[in-house]
């Protein structure tokens, strides 16, 4: 094993390995047109200048490692980044690239996810009785367990204090019979709870306003609890199949259900808080940075460090060719954790949620890690 495989493999997950694969014999690298990639590049070099240091509890590759990720994104500065020629001459100059693997060789799984509108009213009133709340200030998020112990690293705790203990926090069930009720933490209300379940997975959303401008909220914490997905408790329970399950027909069984929609989005225990857009309108990801559609996506930062570039080979059904380019790893999900596994954002609205929806493809990520990030340079 070279020097910089022994030093990736001591950031990431021990199951993970990877394959050093020269740029020429990535599958369609010759082919993407790179629209998009040199504002990607920007603002992966902005989460590196300045929020990295935040994710040094989770990711603690984005700490240790800040200067020489700063470093390689300053040669960029070099080329004519405004051509795919300068964008690929920049890329094989300064990175190598990796194609992750697990021992038993099983593909990835890729995913997608969108930044969805709905209806919303500042006030609560008929048609409109669903609340979006903010933070709570007594909720305690511990970002890694490793903090405390080696055992439990990359495991995210959230709860609240009661006589000196962290104990775990109110559950989704308990939050939407009212336990958060009346203390001035609600954003907005919405029509539609099923609106505001699936605003929670995507993690953010713009709130659409009948009398003034619109909002966007970003994520702001959540209650502790593991992520249940609904469409695999359906299957179980014979209500579709493996191949019917999509987002598109979970929803419209959620909408025509009612008190069983209610119960069993109650089963996901799950319950995601909401933070007010203060500048912008643009989705954000964990990097802090806007998310751009068909360049961002979702990862396990301990399988891919935040902010890399990721080649991706896959397929989806809006196309016929196979889907391969070149993309950041710029947003987080409570339900992408494992190996390889990534939820590829594909834009806001509805059509944006159709693609994601029908989004659920094997394929190979590919790690883009700077040539001079070293086990050498950093005595891996």
């Amino acid at each position: 094993m070279s020097e910089t495989l022994r030093f990736l493999s001591q950031y990431f997950k021990e199951t993970l390995r990877f394959f050093l694969v020269p740029f020429e014999e990535l599958p369609g690298w010759g082919a993407d047109p790179f629209d998009g990639v040199k504002e990607g590049l920007e603002s992966s070099a902005h989460f590196f200048e300045t929020g990295a240091k935040s994710w040094s509890k989770a990711a603690p590759l984005s700490c240790e490692l800040l200067k020489g990720w700063q470093e390689v994104f300053d040669a960029k500065s070099n080329y004519d980044l405004t051509s795919p020629l300068g964008l690929r001459s920049y890329l094989e100059a300064h990175f190598q690239c990796y194609r992750l693997e697990t021992p038993d060789q099983k593909p990835g799984l890729l995913t997608g996810y969108y930044h969805p509108h709905v209806a919303a009213s500042r006030i609560q009133k008929p048609g409109y009785e669903v609340p979006l709340y903010r933070r709570p200030p007594e909720l305690v998020i511990i970002e890694d367990g490793g903090l405390f112990s080696p055992k439990i690293q990359g495991q995210r705790f959230a709860g609240m204090v009661k006589n000196g203990n962290l104990v775990p926090y109110f559950t989704r069930q308990e939050i939407e019979e009212g336990a958060l009720a009346g203390r001035g933490l609600e954003i907005a209300w919405v029509k539609d709870p099923t609106d505001a379940f699936f605003m929670m997975i995507q993690g953010s959303g713009t709130l659409m306003f009948d009398d003034s401008p619109y909002l966007t909220l970003h994520y702001g914490g959540a209650n502790g609890y593991p992520f249940t997905s609904l469409g695999r408790l359906l299957i179980e329970r014979g209500v579709f199949t493996q191949n019917d399950a999509s987002a598109m027909a979970v929803k419209a069984w959620l909408q025509k259900n009612g008190d069983a929609a209610r119960r069993l989005m109650w089963e996901n225990k799950s319950y995601i808080f909401f933070e007010p857009s203060p500048a912008t309108h643009k989705p954000l990801g964990a990097c802090g940075v806007p998310l751009a559609c068909t360049r961002s996506l979702a990862c396990d930062p301990y399988a891919l460090p935040l902010g890399a570039p990721v080649w991706v080979d896959t397929s989806v059904p809006w196309q016929e060719e196979p889907y391969q380019r070149l993309m950041f790893a710029h947003d987080v999900g409570s339900a992408i954790k494992g190996e390889i596994r990534a939820d590829l954002y594909c834009g806001q609205g509805d059509e944006a949620f159709l693609k994601a929806g029908s989004l659920k493809h094997p394929g190979t990520l590919y790690l883009l890690w700077p040539r001079a990030l070293s086990g050498d340079v950093y005595g891996a």
